[in-house]
């Protein structure tokens, strides 16, 4: 089968640093499905251009928000229509990027596949980054017209991936999209990098790891992480905490970077932060977590890291919201109270449970997941 795909990011080094679901997912799922399918046309908006053939970058300077999101499009339109001619289905990873592929879907290549994959939903993604001031209206009004953009390509698509069930009910509601089109398929990790643990990881040594992965904006409540190893000091245990925070040239809430820097100087235990890790490197600081925390406060769908953190051996302990349920075994669901939760943690050890996950976390690499896409697209051709 021969498909395109167009994605947010591309890099020719496998193992550059991606930051953020909606680039690193649908680079990592290209990698894998370039494996079993003929890759016809890679168009991506970000990153350095590509030495490698078939691999086509559009990107645009200077212009900001849904401008740059329109000239993207209206650069890509060429090699996208060249894309729906030499394969048998176009993807897309999330909508803000389909634009030119849909106007080309209606009135061009009727006949061709056309799938979406939903990596958002614009308005209550964004309100729960809480973004204050000008920026907060001028994003939100942003994410207004891109919600209209977005249901453009959403009706025109043949199929609406979603990475949850939850997600999958988000796009009924808010972009009307038929539920006959939707289908999910979860996000998962990279076997090449993440090797599942043989055997649970007991705490028993004299420090326990504790582990955080996130943008920095305040849905993700990483100040949390901070409370639940003071309750674990008060408590006996002694206690370290690694912090990846993304990419260190874009930091996407100062204030909450500042306020982070601050609480970290008077905490009575260890912290290391990194930022803009090669994936290598990524996994290797997450392998060293005993317990991975996901304390998000705001709106999501499931955050990749859930998956990596499990896959890295750790157990996951998460916000039980959204989508997240659906994976994630209900122990393992923080409380909000950060010594109920830091109680819960240390019990979990006692349990020695081998997976925070209802499935088995290989259910969930990449190169597991294919086969799902193989099957959608195998489908939808019939």
């Amino acid at each position: 089968m021969r498909i395109s795909f167009i994605i947010q990011k591309w890099s020719d080094n496998d193992d550059d640093c991606f930051v953020g679901g909606s680039a690193k997912s649908p680079f990592r799922l290209v990698k894998y499905l370039s494996r079993v399918c003929e890759r016809r046309l890679v168009v991506y908006f970000q990153g350095r251009k590509s030495a490698k053939p078939g691999v086509v970058l559009c990107r645009v300077t200077g212009a900001k928000l849904f401008v740059k999101t329109l000239l993207q499009n209206l650069l890509a339109i060429r090699p996208v229509y060249r894309a729906f001619g030499e394969s048998d289905v176009v993807q897309c990873h999330h909508p803000h990027y389909g634009i030119s592929a849909a106007v080309l879907k209606q009135w061009v290549f009727k006949d061709k596949l056309f799938v979406v994959k939903a990596h958002g939903t614009a308005v209550p993604e964004l309100k729960a980054n809480n973004y204050k001031g000008l920026k907060g209206a001028l994003l939100a009004w942003n994410a207004r017209i891109h919600r209209h953009l977005d249901s453009f390509v959403l009706a025109r698509a043949d199929a609406v991936l979603c990475s949850s069930r939850f997600q999958e009910r988000e796009m009924a509601a808010l972009y009307g999209v038929n539920p006959a089109k939707l289908k999910t398929i979860y996000n998962g990790f990279d076997g090449d990098y993440f090797k599942a643990a043989d055997a649970v990881r007991t705490g028993n040594g004299e420090t326990l790891r504790i582990g955080f992965c996130g943008r920095l904006v305040s849905k993700k409540n990483v100040m949390y992480c901070l409370d639940v190893c003071e309750a674990l000091v008060r408590a006996g245990r002694s206690v370290s905490l690694n912090l990846v925070l993304g990419d260190r040239h874009a930091i996407e809430d100062r204030q909450v970077y500042r306020q982070l820097m601050q609480r970290i100087e008077g905490v009575p235990f260890t912290v290391r932060v990194h930022q803009s890790l090669p994936e290598s490197e990524y996994a290797r600081v997450l392998q060293e977590c005993d317990v991975g925390l996901v304390p998000s406060v705001g709106y999501e769908s499931i955050p990749s890291v859930v998956y990596e953190f499990a896959a890295a051996g750790a157990l996951v302990f998460a916000t039980y919201e959204w989508g997240i349920p659906e994976i994630l075994k209900p122990a393992y669901a923080l409380t909000g109270k950060a010594d109920v939760d830091a109680g819960k943690v240390v019990a979990a050890f006692v349990d020695r449970e081998s997976s925070s996950l209802l499935r088995d976390v290989e259910e969930y690499s990449y190169q597991a997941l294919v086969g799902d896409y193989m099957q959608l697209y195998e489908s939808l051709s019939r």
